[in-house]
C-alpha cells in the first residue's frame, strides 16, 4: 500500500487472549500485559522522537536567525541536523547558479567523494537526483541507486563509487514556486527514508529557503546602501568642481580639481588631462593626479595622435573607450 508523506500506520494484532474478541481472562496475565508494555515502548520511543525532532528544529532556527546573515553556517547546521535526525550517513546543499548546482557543504561520505563533488557542478536537468529534484519541485528518493537506469552515466558511476552510496533522496529548497537549492541525504545500505523522514527533512528546507530570501534582502540592502553613498559622493565632487570653475581663474587649478576628484570618484589609481593642439595634431598633457613622475616624463615625451592612440579615438568618436594595459600597448592605448 502506498502512503502519503507524513502518515503513519501501526500495524495492531490482537491476542487470542483479548478480551475484545471474546478471549481470556480480564485479570493481570502475562498475555494481556505484553501489548499493554509493547504500546507504552512505542509511545516512549515517539516522544524521544519528538524531543530529538525539537532540539535539531531549534538549532536550525537558531541557525537561520543569526545577525549577520552568513549563509555557510546556515546550511552547514541544516545539513548536519538533516543527517543526525533522519539517520542518514552523508549529506550535501547543492545551490542553482545559472544554469548548474555548486555545491554549499557536505558532510559524511569519503574525503575523495566530497573532493569530487565540490570540484564538478552539476548540470541542470534528469541526468543527476538533484536536476531531477528541481525539475520535478518535489522530494525524489532513489530506494536503491546501484539499480536505478535513470543513474548510470560513468560520471554518476563515479560518484556512487566514491561515495558508496544506495539509498538517496532529494528535497528541493524553494522559493516562490522556484527550486533555488537541493538537500540531498544518502544511505550506504538499501533503507528507504520513511515519508516522515522526508517530510521533517521538508521542514529543514523551508528553513534553508528563509535564510537564503533574507541573506538576499540584505544583499540588496547592502547594494542599494552603496549606490546611495556613491550618489551622494558624486554629487560631493561635482559641487567641489563647480565651485573650483567659479570661484577661480586659474585654470591649472581648475583641471587640477576636476582630474582629483575624477579619479577618487572612479576608484582608480591615476589620471590625466591633456590638451589637444590644433597645429600640431596631437594631445598634450596638462595636469595629472596619481601618477608618478616617471610616468608623467614618458607622457611628455610620447606623441599622443588622433587616430592611433586611446586619447585620440576617444576624442574624435566622442566616446568614452576602454582597454586593459600592457606594456607593449603604452603607446596605442595612451
Amino acid at each position: 500500500m502506498l502512503l502519503p508523506f507524513g502518515c503513519r500506520v501501526r500495524e495492531w494484532t490482537r491476542s487470542a487472549n483479548d478480551p475484545a474478541e471474546g478471549g481470556g481472562p480480564l485479570n493481570g496475565s502475562g498475555s494481556e500485559s505484553r501489548p499493554r508494555n509493547s504500546s507504552m515502548e512505542a509511545l516512549s520511543n515517539e516522544l524521544a522522537e519528538l524531543r530529538e525532532q525539537h532540539v535539531a528544529t531549534n538549532e536550525v532556527l537558531l541557525a537561520v536567525a543569526r545577525p549577520d546573515f552568513e549563509l555557510q553556517p546556515i546550511f552547514e547546521t541544516v545539513v548536519e541536523q538533516a543527517i543526525r535526525l533522519r539517520k542518514a550517513d552523508a549529506g550535501q546543499m547543492f545551490v542553482k547558479e545559472g544554469d548548474h548546482f555548486r555545491l554549499a557543504c557536505a558532510a559524511g561520505g569519503s574525503e575523495e567523494y566530497r573532493s569530487l563533488i565540490g570540484e564538478r557542478d552539476l548540470p541542470l536537468g534528469p541526468g543527476t537526483l538533484v536536476g531531477r529534484v528541481e525539475l520535478e519541485r518535489r522530494p525524489v528518493m532513489s530506494a536503491d541507486i546501484a539499480h536505478d537506469r535513470d543513474y548510470d552515466t560513468e560520471e554518476q558511476r563515479l560518484r556512487q563509487r566514491l561515495g558508496g552510496f544506495r539509498t538517496i533522496v532529494g528535497v528541493p529548497i524553494q522559493s516562490e514556486d522556484e527550486v533555488i537549492a537541493v538537500i540531498s541525504l544518502w544511505r550506504r545500505e538499501v533503507n528507504t527514508f520513511t515519508g516522515r523522514e522526508i517530510e521533517l527533512a521538508t521542514t529543514f528546507a523551508a528553513q534553508g529557503a528563509i535564510a537564503i530570501r533574507n541573506a538576499s534582502l540584505m544583499q540588496q540592502l547592502d547594494q542599494r546602501t552603496q549606490e546611495l553613498g556613491r550618489s551622494v559622493d558624486q554629487l560631493n565632487g561635482l559641487s567641489k568642481v563647480a565651485q573650483a570653475v567659479s570661484s577661480s581663474l586659474d585654470p591649472e587649478e581648475v583641471l587640477s580639481t576636476i582630474v582629483t576628484h575624477a579619479v577618487e570618484l572612479s576608484g582608480t589609481e591615476g589620471g590625466s588631462i591633456f590638451e589637444f593642439d590644433d597645429m600640431s595634431q596631437t594631445f598634450q598633457i596638462r595636469t595629472a593626479y596619481g601618477t608618478s613622475e616617471e610616468l608623467l616624463e614618458a607622457l611628455r615625451a610620447t606623441r599622443v595622435g588622433l587616430e592611433d592612440t586611446l586619447v585620440g579615438r576617444a576624442a574624435s568618436t566622442g566616446r568614452s573607450l576602454a582597454v586593459p594595459t600592457s606594456g607593449k600597448l603604452r603607446r596605442t592605448i595612451i
